[in-house]
């Protein structure tokens, strides 16, 4: 009976090798731009070192081999976490006037432009805490990808750069020049950018609010255009651009702001309407007006590529675990929104895991991630789970995850990072680095490294799949401190005889603190006491607004959920211990002003607020009303009323006259001097003479109705 029974049994463990096997994952299309660029690129100009010009100064962006063409008009429908109110952006919005933009640049006589604009984007999330310069040069010689140092590339590739810790470095560090090919080694890297955020693409003229929303929230855009220098597109008298034509991006430049008002008759072909983003170049300050210039609303290519680039201090993870330095060149799928993949990694040493990074193409797409111990080569569930988190993330681009708790590793032993996306509407949710000829063939990988699944059981290696070609999960670790013995450490009481390194993770009753504790231990290999330390696992982050003024906190990692700030009362939210979160204070336009921080430990002055979740922390942020009415050309001095302020001697023809949002002394203005006026703001005014907004010698009358007085400017 019994050798039937083990038959039988045996006989049931082979039935599952006959099942269907998991099947193959689909690679997605790969950008029709993009094969349509290589076809028509000759050879000498992609992998030389020699730059594509396309207009009389250089360009340099070029197609990535991801094709994003579903995302295009998806701005809108983006869910984020945080109050912030769509459509209700002033009618213009200039970051230079908040310190919130670096100097204009000079990419010179080099296909460079798509390092640049990545670096203006990244300088601008900085400011005003941190004022960079960082190395353009830096990264158009180590991108690591197969076209020349002047010969263009996209953002895919500055990415990679960036997510690898290739860089940023100091421009001092690394300067630029267009003829240097060779950058020194060994640069140090002066932030860590954990976050890309991607803006999809404009679906019409009218589709701004995710661009504005953008650059309210974090800073410069980069974006991409068609740029060609002909005077049937460029104004150069007034530094005005339209182009409505078809051919696809060629130059990567910078949103700094925006005007709704700014008129189609300042063009060199006049657009259907109205409006333009005001635009960073990177040819610089001779050019243009100052090296800035206008892009239509209607121009057909603008607000193509957007991506918005962040960093973190350099000092937050001391490790990067990846097998995908080139980043995502490839999206997999099971003709499914739902897709798994999974790296396996070695520890180093002996570290605590922290974070995991990936990447996600399409909006609001959910997510899960697993990490797991001690696994099995080619299997990355097995082993035993010690963290799981999960969520969504609004935008498509490069994120990094905090683990709810960091987990031990020891060195040698072998962890996976197992990740799930679900997205709304796209059915290749898996990103991969891959070889690309002529591209990417500097992508190598090994079997047992990345895996696939369409359910999270069954698994491909993904060199059976495609070769030469990984996962884009990356995994951050920091040492782990080691105090203490155990039965000793802070009154905790427990015994361990390890014959091999080991950790334990639990709740410590006995340790003083409110916890929870995340005990770590690590023996020697024989013996009957461990080195161990204990740790509050994370900590609270309270924040409240102060003053007469009024605005919102919004943060990076954008998942601060705070929807009653303006209403006085505190909001808090627990972190991971060491968590880094960064405070942008945003004042109500036109009523309010940002006066300050007070923190603990404390934050300086208006720019960001860094908090190190290393204890709990207080933080306060407080507005006040804005002046009455000002100069902005004259700081300090409050009016009374808009007459006062005009007729002021020290208010000269180019001045702009401010009034608080709301409360603006509105009456008769007489006008004693031929002027132009500009009312913007979106407000009811009533011109005596000129409705057309240019009044002589009269009386200009400013009625107080349903919309309000931002600003009047005397032209």
């Amino acid at each position: 009976m019994k050798t039937s029974i083990i038959r039988f049994v045996t006989a049931l463990v082979l039935i599952p090798a006959a099942l269907p096997a998991e099947p193959l994952p689909q690679n997605a299309p790969v950008n029709p731009e993009f094969v349509e660029f290589v076809a028509q690129t000759a050879v000498p100009a992609v992998m030389g070192t020699t730059s594509i010009t396309d207009s009389t100064r250089r360009t340099g962006q070029r197609p990535s081999p991801v094709d994003f063409s579903h995302l295009k008009g998806k701005g809108s429908l983006i869910t984020l976490p945080y109050r912030i109110e769509r459509g209700v952006y002033p009618v213009t919005y200039d970051l230079r006037s908040l310190g919130k933009v670096s100097p204009v640049r000079n990419q010179g006589d080099c296909g460079a432009c798509w390092a640049f604009s990545p670096m203006a984007s990244l300088e601008s999330t900085l400011l005003t805490g941190e004022s960079w310069d960082f190395s353009e040069n830096n990264l158009k010689n180590t991108s690591g990808f197969d076209w020349g140092h002047c010969a263009g590339g996209n953002d895919d590739m500055a990415i990679a750069y960036l997510g690898r810790w290739g860089g940023p470095v100091s421009e001092a560090d690394d300067p630029y020049s267009v003829s240097s090919n060779v950058s020194p080694g060994g640069l140090t890297t002066r932030k860590h950018v954990q976050e890309v955020l991607h803006i999809p693409d404009r679906g019409s003229a009218a589709d701004n609010d995710a661009i504005k929303q953008a650059l309210t929230l974090y800073g410069v855009v980069k974006t991409s255009m068609y740029m060609d220098e002909s005077p049937s597109y460029y104004s150069q008298a007034n530094s005005s651009y339209y182009y409505s034509g078809s051919n696809g991006t060629n130059h990567g430049v910078a949103i700094v702001g925006w005007d709704d008002n700014y008129s189609a008759a300042n063009f060199a072909t006049t657009p259907p309407g109205n409006g333009a983003f005001i635009i960073k170049n990177s040819w610089g300050t001779s050019w243009g007006a100052a090296g800035y210039f206008y892009v239509s609303y209607y121009d057909t290519k603008i607000g193509s590529n957007n991506y918005v680039y962040t960093a973190e201090a350099a000092t937050k993870y001391a490790r990067i675990y990846q097998y995908d330095p080139l980043g995502q060149i490839s999206a997999y799928g099971y003709n499914s929104t739902t897709g798994w993949f999974s790296n396996i990694f070695t520890a180093q040493n002996y570290e605590n895991v922290e974070a995991v990074s990936f990447y996600t193409m399409d909006i609001n797409a959910a997510y899960e991630v697993y990490l797991y111990k001690g696994v099995t080569g080619g299997a990355p569930r097995s082993g035993t789970l010690a963290a799981q988190i999960s969520g969504t993330i609004p935008f498509p681009g490069y994120h990094t995850v905090p683990l709810n708790v960091p987990v031990g590793v020891t060195a040698g032993e072998r962890f996976s990072i197992v990740v799930k996306v679900i997205n709304p509407t796209y059915n290749s949710p898996i990103p991969a680095e891959t070889f690309e000829t002529g591209y990417s063939s500097q992508a190598t990988a090994s079997a047992g490294q990345s895996f696939m699944s369409s359910n999270g059981t069954a698994w491909s290696d993904v060199t059976t799949i495609t070769a030469n070609g990984n996962v884009c999960v990356k995994a951050f670790a920091s040492p782990n401190s080691v105090t203490g013995v155990c039965g000793t450490a802070n009154g905790g009481t427990f015994t361990v005889a390890p014959d091999t390194n080991l950790c334990f993770s639990g709740l410590a009753s006995a340790v003083t603190g409110s916890g929870p504790w995340q005990w770590s231990c690590y023996g020697s290999g024989s013996g009957t006491d461990a080195s161990c330390s204990a740790e509050i696992l994370s900590y609270p982050l309270t924040v409240a607004i102060a003053g007469t003024g009024s605005g919102t906190i919004n943060s990076i990692p954008a998942d601060f959920i705070c929807p009653d700030l303006t209403g006085g009362s505190p909001c808090s939210k627990t972190y991971p211990v060491n968590t880094v979160i960064t405070l942008t204070a945003m004042p109500d336009s036109g009523s309010s002003t940002f006066t300050g921080w007070s923190a603990t430990p404390p934050c300086t002055g208006t720019g960001n607020c860094e908090v190190i979740m290393d204890a709990a922390k207080n933080v306060t942020a407080t507005f006040a009303l804005a002046p009455l009415v000002t100069v902005l050309e004259r700081p300090g001095i409050e009016f009374s009323t808009i007459s006062a302020a005009y007729d002021d001697i020290g208010t000269a023809a180019g001045s702009t006259i401010r009034a608080r949002v709301n409360t603006a002394p509105f009456g008769d203005l007489l006008l004693n001097r031929d002027i132009a006026i500009t009312l913007m703001g979106g407000f009811d005014a009533e011109f005596s003479s000129d409705n057309s907004g240019y009044s002589s010698m009269g009386t200009l009358t400013v009625a107080a109705g349903s919309l309000t007085l931002e600003q009047i400017i005397i032209k």
